[in-house]
């Protein structure tokens, strides 16, 4: 997943113009980066085929203040690379976690990791679900786009 992430990071973010040299393995470095909060949450929640608790829930909800916070004291990485793991969860209309932030507070970085995510979220086979062809996800990302994903992104 995380390998997927990256590198579709990385064609979004060439898609829409950032070519920079320096910037895009940047970019990909966040994208491998940003579910490294899982390592911190129970392996039975995140295999877990059905429906998950509340608790559990708000387990998972916590991976991306684990893994920022493991990572914020790093040299090494800059503030983009920080908010892709972060804030891929947030959704424009502050419907996200870990806190709701919404559309221009959300890194842009973050914003290209969420698309990408939730993209390749529907389009694998996961524990709670069958993977989807690519069709499915284009369309859900589509009907999402202005309200919850960038829609400048989607498009």
């Amino acid at each position: 997943h995380a390998m997927s992430v990256c590198t579709q990071s990385v064609l979004l973010a060439k898609r829409m113009g950032i070519c920079d040299t320096a910037e895009l393995p940047q970019l990909a470095t966040g994208g491998l980066l940003h579910d490294i909060g899982k390592q911190q949450t129970d392996s039975r929640v995140l295999n877990k085929p059905n429906k998950l608790s509340a608790k559990e829930r708000v387990a998972l909800q916590q991976h991306p203040k684990a893994g920022f916070e493991s990572l914020c004291r790093r040299e090494d990485l800059n503030w983009g690379q920080l908010m892709m793991v972060y804030q891929h969860h947030e959704r424009l209309g502050g419907q996200g976690y870990p806190v709701g932030v919404a559309r221009e507070d959300i890194h842009s970085w973050a914003r290209v990791c969420s698309i990408v995510d939730v993209f390749h979220g529907i389009t694998t086979a996961r524990p709670y679900h069958d993977a989807n062809p690519f069709g499915v996800a284009l369309d859900y990302l589509g009907r999402q786009a202005g309200r919850v994903f960038d829609a400048d992104m989607v498009k």
